[in-house]
């Protein structure tokens, strides 16, 4: 990792080794191995910001879910898809993956999140909205 300063209020801070695995976001939502940082006027803070438009470097391509499935809103449009019907495990991890159209590695890591919100049902071992 490095933060290197590129002009006078501008930081890129670059994930070398394993950066791709670091789950780091540009502020568009898709995984990048290169945040931008700029420093904050009024207080010790730093404050994520878009590349400059002169920067050449490309985002990496990636078969991620972008941020939005993340935040709450999505999460509950999701959620109003799946009323009236049961899931297994299995179930929901496909029904994540075809919605967001994400890798099944992907929808494994949204489950934990997916099933708190969801009911579950002991005797037949599935979730309902």
């Amino acid at each position: 990792m490095a933060l290197i300063q590129r002009e006078n209020d501008m930081f890129e801070l670059v994930l070398d080794k394993r950066g791709r695995r670091s789950g780091a976001l540009a502020p568009n939502g898709l995984r990048t191995t290169s945040i931008w940082l700029k420093q904050d006027e009024k207080t010790v803070c730093w404050h994520q910001t878009a590349a400059p438009p002169d920067d050449k470097a490309k985002p990496d391509k990636s078969d991620e879910a972008p941020l939005e499935t993340l935040r709450p809103e999505a999460l509950d449009a999701f959620l109003q898809t799946l009323t009236g019907e049961h899931f297994k495990s299995t179930q929901l991890v496909a029904r994540i993956a075809k919605h967001w159209r994400c890798s099944q590695r992907k929808a494994y890591a949204l489950l934990p999140e997916i099933k708190a919100r969801l009911t579950f049902d002991p005797e037949f071992e599935t979730y309902t909205p």
